[in-house]
């Protein structure tokens, strides 16, 4: 008789990291700062850009979502902000939307 066994933890495939390449800011302060709000995050984005200005100082908060401009309401388009976030923010706040 021959038995074929699985092994019960399973076999995990090798993750291949991607770093970050995006510039980031050295602070936030005085920045404009897009917070984008999808129906992913709906709760906490809004939360963000409320409590930012409280602990950033001269942080102007610009809320994005779903509902406003861009490709079908989307502010981050083939990896790049859509030109009306960059152009007038200086960095953006996205949950896990696109």
């Amino acid at each position: 008789m021959e038995f074929s066994l699985l092994d019960p933890r399973g076999n995990q495939p090798v993750q291949h990291t991607i770093p970050l390449s995006a510039p980031r800011l050295h602070s936030l302060e005085g920045k404009t700062i897009c917070v984008y709000t999808c129906e992913a995050v709906p709760l906490l984005m809004p939360r963000i850009a409320e409590l930012l200005p409280r602990f950033v100082a001269g942080v102007k908060v610009v809320v994005w979502d779903s509902s406003v401009g861009g490709k079908n309401g989307k502010a981050i388009i083939d990896g790049k902000l859509v030109p009306e976030i960059a152009s007038n923010a200086d960095a953006c706040i996205a949950g896990h939307c696109e």
